[in-house]
């Protein structure tokens, strides 16, 4: 097993001298840090313990101006190992750490007193009676606590010993899951290029395979791998991890991005959350307040709108929407840390209910109920709510179980299938029946809208109606909802034309005369036909000339060349006959001889050798055609 321990606490109180003094290694590795005596930036070690496993261990800053790094560090870990000098005990970074790691919901952690050679052992009892106090009714209330002396070894092996039999508490990772990597820190390596570092928290990394960048979703390989220095071809949730990324400028990426396979996250400029402020938060967390928004080890700002109140006061708990001023990629069931604006104060954090929401309405009663639902529902309750918050979207069954953030859905599906409360519209997608009755609405309000506007069309080209259906969705997703309506009888499929069942093209003396006019205004025009442009312009208002070119399309009596132009067929043959009398005495032809041929204009003459290229009458070769053969 692969474990994440993070060290917390106030500056000064010994927390790089104790990593070092268990692994050996100095995590202070910045030149200012050596100068100042304080931690800055993340730094990073390792343990390996007799049971076989190793830790991997992430020290973090103390100073409150480093807070920012405190949680970037924070958001992997497993195991706190909450770090106190004997000699100052509890002070103000001490609380906020404990905070910040109370709202991450670190399950296991460890208190170490530090720098026990300063003071004698009574003065020890009473740091440990007040650290008993402090930490009550939390994840640390009947965590080990340890003193030891990073200067005399003291303690050191009692705290290994600890840590082994905590270690065996720890849960065990997500390996079944796509990877994920909250990038901690980027840098190039000659030779190499550009090389990303960070905590896998969930999943495999394998070398040679295909990943993104979230949120510019930016592509790369992995050229190669290591962990705690040891090149690896495979990396697993749990384990620090450098990633040499090919295809991927530095300056492509920055702390905060994250990796992970492009289909396996989406985008999003809000959240659906449980929002806790912290018992010692000193301010009010008011609706519509700007706050810094951390989550793994990105920072960015949010807007906190509170779904049921006006304010939240130190210690409450309150459903939220977190709208965010840019994008940014992750996962329900993730926590997150919001600090006050300005000053910048830790004052809550929460959970991840919904990654990927719609917009909520305040103060509604059914907002309220669907965000019960997603905190606390059964699984089968938070399947039917993604489906019908989600249905417009079109999201098939595997964005649904991610959404939710479950790893298996079937049962929940062929219950809710049975249950008539959705429906399946091919494999993996389903629908909720609520919003197939609003889709079936709006087809049918669209399509006699169009019947009524143009009588002479058969249909509604199906591109078109697609695009005014439901917008946001892939287009075979939304041909499989108008398979449904077809079985259904609610629509009827004419070609590439969508129509209702009943309706029929019925001509009229006026449209006859119309269909007459359409025609012999393209055979008047020869080899030089009116755009679509032109007509438009030529009829104004009067749009039942489209329907008129629809009928001379499919009776033939027009060529389609490309989306402008149409040409009478009379002329369409004549061309290709003129051209294959040509091809009788050459083996090619220059477009500046066929335009001259044909006495047009060059935009008819590539319009006409384009569409013989595509029937294969003709083939480019260079500047001239020759015969397809």
């Amino acid at each position: 097993m692969n474990i994440i321990l993070g060290t917390a606490g106030h500056i000064d109180h010994g927390k790089t001298s104790l990593v070092k003094a268990l692994t050996g290694i100095d995590t202070d590795r910045l030149k200012e840090e050596k100068k100042r005596g304080i931690t800055i930036e993340l730094g990073f070690a390792h343990l390996d313990l007799p049971c076989g496993n190793r830790i991997g261990i992430v020290d973090v800053p103390g100073h409150e101006k480093f807070i920012n790094n405190m949680l970037a560090g924070a958001g992997g870990i497993d195991l706190a190992m909450m770090v106190i000098a004997a000699d100052e005990g509890i002070m103000p970074q001490t609380i906020e750490h404990f905070g910040i790691l109370t709202l991450l919901e670190i399950k296991q952690g460890i208190i170490v007193i530090t720098k026990k050679d300063l003071v004698d052992d009574d003065w020890i009892e009473m740091i440990e009676g007040e650290i008993l106090e402090q930490f009550q009714e939390s994840f640390l209330e009947n965590a080990p606590i340890i003193a030891v002396s990073a200067h005399t070894g003291e303690g050191l092996d009692e705290l290994k010993n600890v840590l082994l039999q905590i270690v065996a508490k720890v849960q065990d990772k997500k390996l079944n899951t796509p990877p994920r990597l909250p990038i901690d820190r980027v840098f190039s390596v000659d030779g190499f290029g550009t090389v990303v570092t960070g905590t896998l928290i969930e999943g495999r990394i394998k070398l040679g395979e295909n990943i993104s960048l979230f949120p510019s979703l930016e592509t790369a390989k992995v050229r190669s791998l290591q962990v705690h220095g040891s090149a690896v071809t495979v990396a697993v949730a749990g384990q620090r991890v450098a990633v040499n990324l090919s295809g991927l400028k530095k300056s492509q990426v920055a702390r905060g991005d994250t990796i992970a396979p492009l289909d396996s996250m989406e985008n999003t400029m809000m959240i659906d959350v449980k929002l806790k402020s912290l018992k010692s938060a000193r301010r009010v967390i008011k609706n519509a307040s700007r706050v810094h928004f951390y989550h793994g080890t990105k920072e960015i700002l949010a807007k906190v709108i509170l779904l049921d109140r006006d304010e939240l006061e130190p210690g409450q708990a309150a459903y939220a929407q977190l709208r965010f001023e840019e994008t940014l990629a992750l996962k329900t069931g993730d926590h997150f840390v919001v600090r006050f604006y300005s000053p910048l104060e830790t004052v809550g954090g929460g959970l991840v209910l919904d990654a990927n929401p719609v917009k909520h309405r305040r103060n509604q009663a059914a907002v309220i109920e669907s965000m019960e639902i997603k905190e606390n529902g059964t699984k089968k309750e938070k399947v039917l709510l993604a489906i019908r918050e989600q249905s417009e979207n079109l999201r098939n069954s595997d964005y649904i179980r991610d959404h939710i953030g479950k790893e298996a859905i079937s049962n929940e599906l062929n219950k809710l299938v049975e249950e008539k409360k959705i429906v399946q519209l091919r494999d993996s997608l389903y629908v909720s029946k609520e919003y197939l009755t609003v889709l079936k609405n709006r087809l049918l309000k669209i399509l006699r809208a169009f019947h009524k506007t143009y009588p002479l069309k058969e249909g509604m080209n199906r591109e078109e109606l697609r695009g005014k259906l439901v917008r946001k969705a892939a287009a075979n997703d939304v041909d499989s909802m108008f398979s449904y309506f077809i079985d259904k009888k609610v629509i009827r499929w004419e070609g590439e034309f969508i129509c209702l069942p009943e309706f029929k093209v019925v001509y009229k003396e006026a449209d006859t005369e119309l269909l007459n006019e359409v025609e012999n205004l393209y055979r008047s025009n020869g080899f030089a036909p009116p755009s679509l442009d032109d007509l438009a312009k030529h009829y104004g208002k009067n749009k039942q000339y489209t329907g008129a070119i629809a009928m001379l399309k499919k009776s033939g009596t027009i060529v389609s060349l490309d989306l402008k132009y149409f040409i009478h067929r009379e002329y369409y043959q004549k061309a290709l006959a003129m051209l294959n009398q040509y091809f009788q005495e050459n083996t090619e032809i220059a477009l500046g001889d066929y335009r001259d041929m044909l006495g047009v204009s060059r935009k008819y003459a590539v319009a006409l050798l384009e569409e013989f290229d595509k029937k294969k009458i003709t083939k480019k070769v260079g500047d001239t055609r020759r015969p397809f053969k």
